[in-house]
């Protein structure tokens, strides 16, 4: 906002001297004004400006008798004193129509007050009175119960209520608030930003209809919701839309999060996390029991609200199907992390989040930890059968004999999307990759963009930054990789035989049974490296391990990567980072 020390619409002497400015006036090629009186406003008429709008300030002539006075032929020029907050001028113009000198300021650093100069000719004018400045961060968020701090009790609602009033404060001179959920379709076009005014009193209403035909209409997916004004930072609620159906379970305690079950399809609920849960107690015998094994799986929604279990611990012997989840399908879980977890077994299908997932849909889950087993091992999920993870990350050690991932480790038909890796992964054998082993189509194509890892990854074959393998496997269905980057070290140890290895891929292509061979359904663009990473054993014949240097990336991403809702600059200038869930 813009404070002025007086009334938006001054008067002031131009000189404390009239009678020295007239003499100058009357001197042979003096431009100075002879006007005692003239006057500055600011258009609109406000009091406050935020950062990155606009106001117009104007300078219009008068003389000593208060009459507009019109004169194109003065050299005139604002600007603001240094040392606080900041604006940039547009080129001065004369309105003949209003007799006033006017030029568009743009609020452009947050600071002190600082005076506002009028210059001709490149000299100050002395005022009689100053006009200050103050540029301060704009004021837009959600309001009542469509803030994220309100009681999750009261941004829960069903079919039954017709849909959700959503409401918040926002800046005037900023114009519309764009508005993005991911599950809000605007239009007919399901996750499409859409803008709804900004009244002059700064507040917005919008109603979120759930018909499904009254647009704008909200689905019962991912309660996540977005505003932003004029470029700023978007600013993030949830909102669930659940359906009256499905029992609504809030969990708060050990004992609460222990009671969630496994039953197959009809036990299917819709589960709250409502603060953090530390299950040290638990983890000190080493006996977690999984949601979920081989023959019995979890399905439902998992509402996290960014809460987080700690200390969790599994040993799972020789199980197959180890995880928290052990095999969870058919649901979803959102906005949940996990720090200090442990998952250990000498079996298959081994993660932190979940042993398999099916039909799965994860956002914004992280893990802090370490995994282990002896193939399709991840931090997120090990075998992943048509499932999505989306606005995702992991950090820690990831390790097995076989198809070792970050994030997954087999995704069969599985999706990445906005998500990340800063994994330490080893694989004593075939296949590892820094955010997934195996990436394969299945029922749906596989696909990763959006996404990067940090972190190493080592292999005896098939090993790559981004992804081990690629593999095209089903007629009609693509494997597809956009707009990703590694910057970890890879290794082959010892040098591939057959499998071949890359900074972001390591094989590619149709196996048949002892190679990969190249096919069209595997579509790769605007992949990267880090120009200091290296690549041990590498195959110098691997076209899909030979992406652009991360140097490039800066140049040209701005209008091609999507930087308004999904990526950003990293703080050190050095890389792109997500928006949602950012790399630290």
């Amino acid at each position: 906002m813009v404070y002025f020390s007086s009334a938006c619409t001054l008067h002031y002497s131009i000189l404390d001297l009239a009678s020295q400015e007239q003499n100058d006036r009357n001197s042979p090629g003096s431009s100075l004004p002879s006007f005692a009186d003239s006057m500055i406003s600011v258009s609109p008429e406000v009091t406050s400006v935020p950062l990155g709008a606009e106001v117009v300030v104007k300078y219009c002539l008068y003389n000593q008798s208060g009459n507009a006075v019109d004169d194109a032929t003065i050299n005139l020029s604002f600007s603001l004193e240094a040392g606080g907050s900041s604006g940039v001028f547009s080129t001065v113009n004369y309105n003949s129509n209003e007799k006033c000198y006017e030029a568009t300021l743009t609020a452009t650093v947050v600071g002190s007050p600082v005076n506002i100069n009028v210059s001709v000719d490149g000299v100050k004018i002395a005022s009689k009175n100053n006009l200050q400045l103050t540029v301060v961060v704009p004021n837009f968020n959600f309001s009542g119960n469509s803030l994220v701090t309100a009681p999750i009790v009261n941004r829960i609602f069903d079919e039954t209520s017709g849909g959700w009033n959503l409401t918040g404060v926002c800046e005037f001179l900023l114009n519309d608030v764009e508005v993005y959920g991911p599950s809000i379709v605007s239009g007919g076009i399901i996750g499409k930003v859409f803008s709804t005014p900004c009244s002059s009193d700064g507040v917005f209403s919008v109603r979120l209809n759930v018909d499904g035909i009254t647009s704008p209409f909200i689905l019962q997916n991912d309660p996540l919701i977005m505003i932003r004004q004029k470029n700023h930072s978007p600013v993030v609620t949830r909102i669930y839309h659940v359906s009256s159906t499905y029992s609504r379970v809030m969990i708060s305690s050990v004992a609460d999060l222990q009671g969630v079950v496994a039953g197959g399809a009809a036990s299917f609920k819709n589960y709250f996390l409502l603060n953090d849960i530390d299950l040290s107690v638990v983890s000190s015998t080493n006996n977690f029991t999984p949601i979920g094994n081989s023959s019995t799986y979890w399905v439902g929604n998992f509402y996290g609200e960014k809460h987080k279990i700690t200390n969790l611990h599994i040993n799972g012997g020789s199980d197959n199907f180890v995880g928290f989840f052990g095999q969870a399908r058919s649901g979803r879980i959102f906005d949940l992390s996990f720090s200090n977890a442990t998952v250990i077994s000498s079996g298959i299908k081994v993660g932190v989040l979940a042993g398999q997932s099916q039909d799965l849909f994860v956002n914004r889950v992280s893990v802090e930890g370490s995994v282990s087993g002896v193939g399709w091992v991840g931090l997120i999920t090990g075998y992943c059968w048509d499932c999505t993870v989306e606005s995702s990350w992991v950090t820690g050690v990831s390790q097995g004999d076989q198809s070792v991932g970050g994030l997954l480790g087999y995704a069969w038909g599985g999706d990445i999307f906005n998500s990340w890796s800063d994994v330490t992964v080893t694989s004593t054998a075939e296949v590892a990759g820094g955010l997934v082993a195996i990436l394969s189509d299945a029922s749906t194509d596989g696909i990763i963009e959006n996404s990067f890892s940090l972190g190493s990854v080592t292999g005896a074959e098939g090993v790559g930054g981004v992804v081990g393998t690629v593999s095209d496997s089903i007629p009609f269905r693509s494997v597809q990789l956009r707009n990703s980057f590694s910057l970890g070290n890879v290794t082959t140890n010892p040098a591939p035989v057959s499998y071949i290895s890359g900074f972001i891929v390591g094989s590619a292509g149709v196996w048949d049974g002892s190679n990969y061979n190249p096919t069209s359904s595997i579509l790769m663009s605007g992949l990267y490296h880090s120009d200091g990473s290296t690549c041990s054993n590498c195959n110098p014949s691997n076209v899909h391990g030979d992406a652009e240097n991360l140097s490039n990336i800066l140049i040209f991403t701005q209008n091609v990567w999507n930087y308004s809702w999904v990526w950003k600059i990293h703080s050190s200038g050095l890389r792109p980072d997500l928006i949602v869930n950012p790399k630290p």
